[in-house]
């Protein structure tokens, strides 16, 4: 986050939303003329994401509004004793 003289242009929101998440994000998106959108892939592995689908792709490829991706690194594994 910027400090000192850029830090008051950046102006953040937080809302909660409900129903499918891509839809619901998009369409609030464009409600609020969103600069930007920042999502977090939680890396669930390709399996995964194709069958059950990513929710970051679908907005990546559904919108115009720049998205920002960001990786959040999956838990470590306790290894058993």
């Amino acid at each position: 986050m910027p400090s000192g003289k850029n830090a008051a242009a950046v102006k953040t929101r937080t809302h909660v939303l409900t129903g499918a998440p891509d839809v619901a994000l998009l369409a609030h998106a464009h409600r609020c003329k969103a600069d930007l959108l920042v999502l977090a892939n939680r890396g669930r592995g390709a399996v995964k994401d194709l069958l059950i689908g990513s929710t970051a792709d679908r907005v990546l490829r559904e919108t115009d509004i720049p998205v920002l991706l960001v990786s959040v690194p999956r838990p470590r594994k306790r290894k058993a004793r």
